[in-house]
Parts: structure tokens; C-alpha cells; sequence
């Protein structure tokens, strides 16, 4: 499990507030040898400020993460 820092919504600041002071999400990802991601368990979709369409989490990455 790790804990992801994030910029917390406006709505509900308080419920991703941690120990350490800042607003942060737990990510559990489960990898392969080849460090493959295999299973992860993200939160599930959500609207955006002002919005009523939901968005699922997804994973950005760029040439810096294999």
C-alpha cells in the first residue's frame, strides 16, 4: 500500500487529510517480476468539481516510469 499525496477537492477536504499534514490517498498496486502492474485497487469514479458526469482514476506515466 502506498500512500499518494494529492491536491484535495474543495468538497470534503478533511476526509483525505493525514498524520503527516498533508491530503494524500492509499494506492494498492500489485506488480509481477517484470514489474508489471497486474492488479490495482483505485477509488471509484467521481465527478468533478461542478460537474455530474463521473470520471474514473486512472494512471498518467511518461518516459520516466518503464
Amino acid at each position: 500500500m502506498q500512500n499518494i499525496q494529492i491536491t484535495a477537492p474543495e468538497l470534503g477536504r478533511s476526509l483525505y487529510f493525514n498524520y503527516k499534514g498533508t491530503h494524500s490517498i492509499m494506492l494498492m498496486v500489485v506488480a509481477d517480476a517484470n514489474y508489471n502492474v497486474i492488479y490495482a485497487d483505485l477509488p471509484n469514479a467521481e465527478a468533478l468539481p461542478l460537474r455530474e458526469k463521473l470520471v474514473p482514476f486512472i494512471f498518467v506515466a511518461d518516459d520516466a516510469f518503464a
